[in-house]
C-alpha cells in the first residue's frame, strides 16, 4: 500500500505544492512548466537514519531537538496523537510556517528571515476538518552566519590568507587548480598563494600525484556535423564517469553549456557532480574562482573533516548553487537550478557559508542504492544515460515522440549518509516536469521512492530570464541533517534524443 504523500511546505508558497500519492497529483503548472517559469516544489520527508512521525499519544517534536541550533531552516519532524491529519509549525516572530500531512508529519520551515538567537515556534495538531487538536511550543536556536571577507576577487584572497594567519581559515596550500584545456580558458591564480595549479591538456584520466581537493575546468565543446555539444553531453560518457568519480575524490569539475542551454534546453538529464556555465569558452571561469576561494576560506577543521569523509565535491555542489538564493527553501525550487549557471555577483555569500562549515556539522551525502524503472513499449528505446550514485537519467536513443502511457522509476537511496551520525530527512522536490509527474513514498523511513509521469514533451521554462523549451521530467531528492541542506541527487527522463546536436542559431548567451 503506498503512502498519501503531501509535501510539507511554507504555507506563504502553498500555491507551489505539489501533492503526491495513489490519488494525489501536481497541480496545474508544476515543474517549471507553462510560460513565464511557473514551478513545482515538493518537500515531504524521509529518514536515511529514522522513520516518520506519527504513533504518539501526546503531540511531540521529535526532531530537531528542543534547543538544538539550526543555519536557515528547520527540518521539522512531529509525532501525533491519534486523530491528527496534519501539523502546522509556526515561527511566531517572523510567521513562516510550514505543514506536514499524515502519516509522516514532516516539512521544512524556513527561518531565512528569523533573526539570529532564539526561535520561538509554536506547533499544531489538526483533525481532518481543520480543527485544533493540540499544541505545543518549541525553542531551537538559529546561529548567526557573518560575511567573514568582502570586495573583489584580489580583497577577497588578501582577506583569506589574513584568515589564515589567525588560523580561522585553512588557505589555498592543499588546493589544486587543474586547466584541462592547455590554458584556453585558464583562471588566475596570482593572489591565491599557495595553490596548485597545473596545466593539463585534457581532463586527467586519473589524478595527478599531489591532487587532494580542487577544481577541474575544460572549457571546450564537441562540433560534430550539423551541430554543437558541450562537452559532458555528446559522445562523451567518459567525461560524465570522470566528473563523478573526481566527485568522489574531493574535486569538481566545470564546463561551458556551449549553446547547449539556448533557446532550447537539449539537456535531457541533470546531475550534481560537475556544473554548466551559461556560455562559451571562459563563461565559467568566474563560478571556478568563487569555489577556489571557498575552499580556502573554510576553517582547517571543518574543511580536513570533509576532505577525510570525501565530501568536498558535494559540498562545493552544495556551495554553488545555495549561495544563489535566499533560503533553503529557495535552493529547493526548479529556479535554483537551471541546466547552466549565469553570471551573478554571489561571492561574498558563497564564501560566508563556506566559513560557516564546521567539522561536526557536515552536510549529509545523498545517494542511490539502486532504481528500477518501467517504460511503455512504445516509447521505443530508453537507454540509460547517467547511472551512478549521484544521478540516473533516462532518454530515447531516437524516437522524439510524444507517446502515450506513464514511466515509473523505483529508487532506493539507502546509501545516503551522515558523517556525523545525523537523522537525514529527504525532500523531493520536482525540478522539470508537468502535471502528471507524482513522487511516491514507499517506507516509513524515507528511503525509497516511486516516480511516475508522462511522456516529457516541450514546454517553456523561464531559466536565467530565458524562455527555453525542455522536454525532460526531473526529480531531486534534497537531505537535510538538522544543519545543512545536501546536494541533491537527481532522477531524470528525457523526451529527446540525448545527443543530438544543437545548432549555432540555439545560443542565448
Amino acid at each position: 500500500m503506498l503512502d498519501d504523500v503531501r509535501w510539507g511546505l511554507p504555507l506563504a508558497a502553498m500555491a507551489l505544492v505539489a501533492c503526491g500519492g495513489e490519488d494525489d497529483v501536481t497541480p496545474t503548472g508544476a515543474g517549471g512548466g507553462g510560460t513565464g517559469g511557473t514551478t513545482t516544489s515538493s518537500s515531504s520527508g524521509g529518514g536515511a537514519t529514522g522513520g516518520g512521525g506519527g504513533g504518539s499519544a501526546t503531540l511531540e517534536v521529535t526532531l530537531p531537538p528542543s534547543g538544538a541550533e539550526l543555519l536557515w531552516s528547520a527540518a521539522m519532524r512531529v509525532a501525533t496523537p491519534d486523530g491528527t491529519s496534519a501539523v502546522v509549525v509556526t515561527d511566531e516572530a517572523t510567521g513562516a510556517s510550514c505543514e506536514g500531512a499524515a502519516p509522516h508529519f514532516e516539512c521544512l520551515l524556513d527561518l531565512a528571515a528569523a533573526d539570529p538567537g532564539a526561535v520561538a515556534l509554536t506547533v499544531a495538531a489538526l483533525d481532518e476538518g481543520g480543527t485544533e487538536l493540540s499544541s505545543v511550543s518549541h525553542d531551537l536556536v538559529k546561529r548567526e552566519v557573518p560575511t567573514p571577507c568582502t570586495g573583489d576577487g584580489a580583497a577577497l584572497s588578501s582577506c583569506i590568507l589574513d584568515l589564515v594567519t589567525i588560523a580561522q581559515a585553512a588557505g589555498f596550500v592543499g588546493i589544486s587548480y587543474l586547466n584541462a584545456d592547455n590554458t584556453h580558458a585558464n583562471v588566475n591564480t596570482s593572489t591565491m598563494t599557495g595553490i596548485d595549479h597545473q596545466v593539463l591538456d585534457e581532463p586527467p584520466a586519473t589524478v595527478p600525484d599531489g591532487v587532494r581537493m580542487g577544481i577541474v575546468n575544460e572549457s571546450r565543446s564537441w562540433n560534430p556535423t550539423g551541430g554543437w555539444c558541450s562537452m559532458p553531453r555528446c559522445h562523451s560518457m567518459a567525461r560524465r564517469d570522470r566528473a563523478m568519480d573526481l566527485y568522489a575524490e574531493n574535486l569538481f569539475m566545470f564546463w561551458p553549456e556551449h549553446r547547449d542551454h539556448g533557446l532550447r534546453d537539449f539537456y535531457m538529464w541533470q546531475a550534481p557532480f560537475f556544473a554548466l556555465s551559461q556560455g562559451s569558452s571562459g563563461s565559467e571561469l568566474d563560478e571556478v574562482s568563487k569555489l577556489l576561494r571557498a575552499l580556502a576560506i573554510m576553517s582547517p577543521e571543518a574543511r580536513d573533516a570533509a576532505e577525510q569523509a570525501g565530501l568536498l565535491g558535494p559540498v562545493m555542489a552544495l556551495l554553488l548553487v545555495r549561495s544563489r538564493v535566499e533560503s533553503d527553501v529557495a535552493y529547493a525550487t526548479a529556479e535554483a537550478f537551471p541546466t547552466a549557471l549565469a553570471n551573478l555577483d554571489n561571492a561574498e555569500s558563497l564564501l560566508a557559508m563556506a566559513a560557516a562549515l564546521r567539522a561536526e556539522e557536515l552536510p549529509p551525502l545523498a545517494q542511490l542504492t539502486s532504481h528500477d524503472a518501467t517504460f511503455p513499449s512504445e516509447w521505443g528505446t530508453m537507454p540509460p544515460m547517467l547511472d551512478a550514485p549521484y544521478a540516473i537519467g533516462y532518454a530515447p536513443s531516437t524516437d522524439d515522440g510524444p507517446h502515450s502511457g506513464s514511466f515509473t522509476i523505483d529508487v532506493d537511496l539507502g546509501a545516503t549518509t551522515d558523517t556525523n551520525g545525523r537523522t537525514v530527512l529527504m525532500f523531493p522536490v520536482v525540478l522539470r516536469g508537468d502535471d502528471s509527474v507524482v513522487v511516491e513514498r514507499l517506507d516509513p523511513a524515507g528511503l525509497t521512492w516511486r516516480l511516475r509521469g508522462d511522456y516529457p514533451e516541450d514546454r517553456m521554462l523561464l531559466t536565467n530570464g530565458i524562455e527555453r523549451t525542455v522536454a525532460r521530467t526531473t526529480v531531486a531528492f534534497f537531505p537535510h541533517n538538522g544543519m545543512w541542506m545536501g546536494a541533491p541527487v537527481m532522477v531524470s527522463v528525457g523526451g529527446h534524443p540525448a545527443e543530438a546536436t544543437a545548432p549555432n542559431d540555439n545560443n542565448a548567451d
